[in-house]
């Protein structure tokens, strides 16, 4: 299997797709973000391990990158302005702190899923970090410290399995171009296998009154990879610390960024790429 790219997780995609050499830069240090196509051999390689419709382990992954859980979302006046006045510099993971839910849910690296008797684990690349969703029948603590990940819980209801998450800190952002959230989000998951388990679908509802007038959701759909979850260290290659930029940094601006809705880049030429990119 071919490298995925590490390095520090910001991303106002978009808009960095505006010119040729942006682009060009952008798929250096991360080509999952603009190749559309980045996981098509996985997909093809993948194999239905499903026993049950219960069955989610394995890894799955998106087949294109979408930045965000809403193009439109009901922002709240400061959040609105909080989006509008993205700064890469602003954005945690350009040092390297945890992605956290859900923009996890948003990111263009696979994840895996792994069910146990009383938990079900959520294994992600991006940084190689863990979601724990309890199985057992416990409820939510009344009194909970928030964590990047929040206090997940998870039931079945037929065949779907509902994820209920609250307890989210407030250090991160949504999604990665910049969508601002708070600890009073709450998000309700709903998942299931689709094809025999060649996919599964999740719909999530984002309701974080904090934020956003009212609440909104989203429906993603993942696929069967034949693929593992690589080794992501970011630190070893990160090149967005504003605290210790490295060479070829790709933060060089600090005003704000606009954004722009991602289109995604199908070649994989580069020199089609940036013909792409300049007809945009």
């Amino acid at each position: 299997m071919g490298a995925r790219s590490k390095g520090g997780f910001f991303r106002r995609m978009a808009s960095m797709a505006m010119a040729a050499s942006l682009v060009a830069m952008t798929m250096q240090a991360a080509p999952g973000l603009a190749q559309v196509n980045q996981y098509a051999a996985g997909i093809a390689a993948g194999k239905v391990t499903a026993t049950s419709p219960r069955d989610f382990n394995g890894v799955w992954t998106t087949d294109r990158f979408i930045p965000r859980f809403s193009e439109n979302p009901p922002f709240q006046p400061w959040a609105k302005a909080k989006f509008e006045g993205y700064k890469p510099q602003d954005d945690p993971g350009a040092r390297c702190l945890p992605t956290g839910w859900p923009r996890h849910l948003a990111s263009p690296y696979p994840f895996e899923f792994i069910q146990m008797p009383t938990f079900t684990l959520m294994y992600f690349e991006v940084g190689n970090q863990i979601r724990r969703i309890w199985t057992d029948g416990r409820k939510h603590p009344e009194d909970l410290d928030p964590s990047w990940y929040g206090h997940s819980i998870g039931w079945w209801e037929g065949d779907v399995f509902v994820v209920d998450t609250i307890g989210i800190n407030d250090k991160q952002f949504l999604d990665s171009p910049g969508d601002p959230k708070t600890e009073k989000l709450h998000t309700v998951e709903r998942w299931q296998l689709l094809e025999g388990g060649a996919k599964i679908q999740v719909e999530i509802t984002i309701d974080d009154p904090g934020a956003y007038t009212a609440p909104f959701s989203q429906t993603r759909t993942f696929f069967k990879t034949g693929e593992e979850v690589m080794e992501y260290i970011c630190n070893e290659n990160n090149r967005n610390d504003p605290g210790n930029p490295g060479p070829g940094q790709l933060i060089g601006t600090n005003e704000p960024t606009p954004y722009r809705p991602f289109t995604g880049i199908v070649s994989n030429d580069p020199a089609k790429k940036a013909d792409e990119a300049d007809k945009k």
